[in-house]
């Protein structure tokens, strides 16, 4: 089999190179980010862990939204979720929605079997992910990983880990957009 080559000179090379960047930036950008700057949230459903369904557009227009990844054996995962509960008793009323996504691959009634062994309770909807179709949709590298949604379906804050340091950040950003 013969060998097929193309000759470009150091200009054309150049030239290519500038559009394959051009167009790689317009088709990574197109449609995921809003005129307000902010990355748009992804389009997800989730199951949370008695089956039920519910979509994350179902709460935009309506409700902050902040979705935290946890697992059963994440110390850290773990000693955030008094913080999130807290949360959720002092802003759930007033608009706040926490969607806590489990990343340890199982289902709903094995969370079930296993959650009560925690200290911490939840008041707030746990989500199964045995799949992890909803880690990969957010692209979680790192629990515990908290999101905070806006009403308008704009990704304004990400943060992988937890230490108390962080809560302050949490509440003065949930409030700010509370008050949207």
């Amino acid at each position: 089999m013969g060998r097929c080559r193309v000759s470009v000179g150091n200009a054309g090379f150049i030239g290519l190179l500038g559009l394959f960047i051009v167009a790689a930036g317009c088709a990574g950008s197109r449609g995921d980010v809003k005129e307000s700057g902010f990355p748009k949230a992804p389009s997800v459903t989730f199951t949370d862990i008695d089956g039920g369904n519910t979509s994350l557009a179902g709460y935009l227009g309506k409700s902050v939204v902040l979705v935290n990844f946890w697992g059963l054996r994440c110390q850290n995962c773990i000693e955030e979720i008094p913080f999130l509960e807290r949360l959720n008793n002092k802003y759930g009323s007033k608009g706040l929605v926490i969607l806590g996504v489990n990343t340890d691959g199982v289902d709903g009634k094995t969370l079930k079997r296993f959650m009560p062994q925690l200290s911490a309770k939840f008041t707030y909807p746990v989500i199964a992910d045995p799949e992890f179709k909803v880690v990969d949709v957010f692209q979680m590298m790192a629990a515990p990983l908290s999101i905070i949604i806006a009403r308008d379906g704009t990704v304004r804050f990400r943060h992988e880990g937890y230490t108390p340091e962080i809560e302050g950040e949490y509440v003065t950003l949930i409030e700010k957009l509370l008050a949207e």
